[in-house]
């Protein structure tokens, strides 16, 4: 359960990073 919790922050992060990036 709470592995979903980690694996959607972790996604919105990498998001985060890949836009940041571009």
């Amino acid at each position: 359960m709470a592995s979903a919790v980690i694996l959607k922050e972790v996604e919105t992060i990498y998001a985060s990073l890949l836009s940041y990036v571009a």
